[in-house]
């Protein structure tokens, strides 16, 4: 089973969309977890009116932000893969099929897929080919954004090596893949499994305000960069 976990916080707009192409997966075996944190407006009734046995809701009362929501899901995660998907963005049927498939007869820990932004016509990661990696530098070094919901997880990998999200601040996901692509022993590289990247705009008022993340979020990953002494490796 795959668990997908999917933070939704005044989401009205595109949740519909997004659940759906999640619901109508070519691979079925699914547990979506949507961690709701309560907003204003009416995302929780558009998620209410769906009847699938597979939708759990779990509520998010604390301010721990998207990370916290995520890290909340990979605590009860009861697949045997995690992945993570955002409420403004949608999947190709095929995606986590492709993903997993990829995954298992690899014995990967991490399935990488590929993302396309609509709004911009164009593919924001896009692979050569199929193929896998070892090296975590040769990992790494292919890595053109933090995004950690273009990937399969093995939830045992994740809970092993307490592998989570930084919480209350944003850009979170980029000391997640770090590590985990550290911790990783073999990643699959999977074409033509595409996610759907729709981000909203930012706000001015909202981008000012995130500015003040990057520099804790950029002193986590040196932090551990020199940790697991990455200069010494190189």
């Amino acid at each position: 089973m795959i668990s997908i976990i999917l933070p939704v916080y005044n989401a009205e707009k595109n949740i519909r969309t997004c659940l759906e192409s999640v619901l109508n997966q070519s691979y079925s075996d699914l547990e979506i977890l949507l961690v709701y944190k309560k907003g204003k407006d009416h995302t929780l009734d558009i998620i209410n009116s769906f009847d699938d046995s597979r939708i759990k809701v779990i509520f998010q009362h604390d301010d721990s932000g998207p990370g916290g929501a995520r890290n909340m899901g990979i605590d009860i995660a009861s697949g045997e893969y995690t992945g993570f998907i955002e409420a403004d963005d949608y999947i190709e049927n095929d995606f986590y099929e492709k993903l997993l498939r990829r995954i298992a007869s690899d014995q990967s820990d991490i399935a990488w897929g590929e993302i396309r932004m609509d709004k911009r016509k164009m593919m924001l990661t896009e692979h050569p080919k199929d193929t896998t990696e070892t090296d975590f530098f040769r990992k790494y070094q292919t890595v053109t954004n933090g995004a950690t919901f273009d990937k399969l997880f093995r939830t045992v990998f994740l809970k092993k090596n307490v592998i989570r999200f930084t919480e209350k601040i944003r850009f979170e996901d980029n000391p997640f893949l770090l590590k985990a692509f550290y911790y990783s022993k073999k990643i699959s590289i999977v074409k033509n499994a595409i996610y759907h990247y729709n981000p909203d705009p930012w706000s001015a008022e909202y981008r000012k305000r995130i500015r003040n993340h990057v520099v804790p979020i950029a002193a986590e990953m040196m932090d551990f960069a020199r940790h697991n002494d990455f200069s010494r490796q190189i």
